[in-house]
């Protein structure tokens, strides 16, 4: 569930009275038994597939798609390339966290991330992502290029920090 989605300017204009740096987006998850060992805790791989959920969750939240048919029969998609997870607090079973989603750089091939997993008030880790704009054939190859235009304007527009670190020359994803 995306909880800046939906009114985006109202929740970045209560955050800034508050003086609280709002996040992008949020998307808001209950831990499932299943997610967790036999301890209640959850396994660190999870957070990783958190942050691809909230990656999908913004593109939604932009009418946008993370695989996109073209016309030519392939796919306009966006395979990681990086990511990393540093832990701060164990996540249990039935914890509600909030996954905070920022853009930190708008590059010409990629979009990179930066994540925070909340519980309450209490910061339970952070991770980054970069994802690559490619070319998905049907037979499994992937080529990367330049962001469509669409995209790069509905993220920018979205997410005007990063603007200031926007690429203006990137020769990989």
């Amino acid at each position: 569930m995306a909880l800046t989605g939906a009114f985006p300017n109202v929740a970045r204009a209560a955050a800034s009275i508050a003086n609280v740096p709002m996040p992008l987006h949020v998307s808001r998850r209950r831990v499932q038994f299943s997610e967790t060992d036999m301890a209640g805790i959850v396994h660190f791989a999870n957070f990783y597939r958190w942050m691809e959920e909230a990656e999908h969750d913004y593109f939604r939240s932009l009418g946008l798609r993370i695989m996109e048919p073209r016309d030519d029969g392939n796919m306009l998609g966006w395979p990681r390339v990086s990511a990393s997870c540093n832990y701060v607090a164990p996540a249990k079973y039935e914890d509600e966290i909030d996954v905070r989603l920022d853009v930190e750089r708008v590059g010409l091939r990629s979009v990179s991330y930066v994540f925070e997993f909340v519980r309450g008030e209490q910061t339970l880790a952070r991770g980054r992502m970069k994802s690559a704009c490619c070319i998905c054939r049907p037979d499994g190859t992937l080529t990367s290029v330049d962001l469509p235009e669409r995209h790069r304007e509905l993220i920018r527009e979205s997410a005007p920090a990063a603007r200031a670190g926007d690429a203006t020359s990137e020769s990989a994803a």
